[in-house]
């Protein structure tokens, strides 16, 4: 049973490693090739007898951790941005700076030339690309602050 559980370590760190090493993996993708490769050792019965209950128990714990997972990152998301739109409205600012402001936090500031050129409005640019880094700047010292305080509080 360490054999099986080292190859489902691993053999996502060789995918990882090949797709780094080789453009065509690549370009294939890790998903893809992981995928592919899973329906080929199952259907060649490689994997010992006796696997398809560690098999089911991973599949369950990756399962009952993603889901919570999932509606955290939903809500961080969703909940952000619509307290973003209630500050906007509050605040009077508009919608050309709500949006390039929402691509520069949720993307990342390469992408604000890109938003402003598909809302014809240039002069938003600016704006975009410094909110964009002041997030990247202070958000970096807020996650290691309240890991920390999670830290703390676990303890």
């Amino acid at each position: 049973m360490a054999a099986v559980l080292g190859f489902y370590v691993l053999f996502p760190a060789l995918i990882i490693y090949l797709c780094i090493r080789f453009p065509l993996a690549d370009k294939i993708g890790m998903i893809i090739l992981c995928y592919a490769a899973g329906l080929i050792l199952g259907n060649i019965h490689i994997l010992p007898a006796g696997s398809e209950t560690m098999q089911n128990s991973i599949c369950e714990a990756t399962v009952a951790l993603s889901l919570p997972l999932l509606g955290y990152v939903l809500c961080c998301v969703f909940g952000s941005m619509a307290l973003h739109g209630l500050f906007c409205r509050i605040f009077k600012i508009d919608t050309d700076t709500f949006i390039i402001t929402s691509a520069s936090a949720i993307c990342s500031p390469p992408f604000v030339p890109v938003v402003a050129g598909a809302l014809k409005n240039r002069a938003i640019i600016l704006s975009g690309l410094t909110t964009g880094i002041i997030g990247y700047a202070v958000g970096n010292y807020l996650g290691i602050t309240m890991a920390y305080i999670v830290k703390s509080l676990l303890q």
